[in-house]
């Protein structure tokens, strides 16, 4: 697994049905009036793992 990506494990928290990977090495903005569906949820665990590797890649 690339140092990038954060591997997301399906359970009945996150909603998810296969596992999946946050790609933080391709940010994206998006505008919120055009989220029709929520696929998933992050708990604070893997939500935390996320802000860890964005700031690393950031360099913040």
């Amino acid at each position: 697994m690339s140092y990038t990506n954060v591997e997301l494990e399906p359970d009945r928290g996150n909603g998810l049905t296969a596992r999946c990977f946050g790609q933080c090495h391709q940010l994206r903005s998006i505008d919120m009036a055009r989220v029709t569906k929520v696929r998933g949820r992050l708990d604070p665990i893997a939500h935390t793992r996320f802000k860890r590797t964005l700031a690393r890649l950031l360099g913040l």
